[in-house]
């Protein structure tokens, strides 16, 4: 698990580098949060079998993934 977080990582955020628009860059901590809380979830919470359900039944993830799709929406159309 921790060499997938770390792909993870590296991965997005050279995929946000990458792009034309540099506004992504500002959508990693968001990505990292969503993440690290995840990884909660399933390490001390013991309950993240149903990444869908942990969408819906955890509100700060739930907040995570609205506030990156504004963004995206945001940055994609300026």
């Amino acid at each position: 698990m921790t060499i997938v977080t770390a792909s993870l990582i590296m991965s997005y955020s050279l995929f946000t580098l990458s792009n034309d628009k540099e506004d992504m860059v500002l959508t990693i901590p968001l990505v990292l949060y969503g993440m690290f809380y995840y990884l909660y979830i399933v390490k001390v919470k013991h309950s993240g079998g149903a990444p869908d359900e942990a969408l819906y039944k955890e509100r700060p993830i739930l907040i995570t993934v609205i506030l990156y799709a504004l963004y995206v929406i945001i940055a994609r159309n300026v």
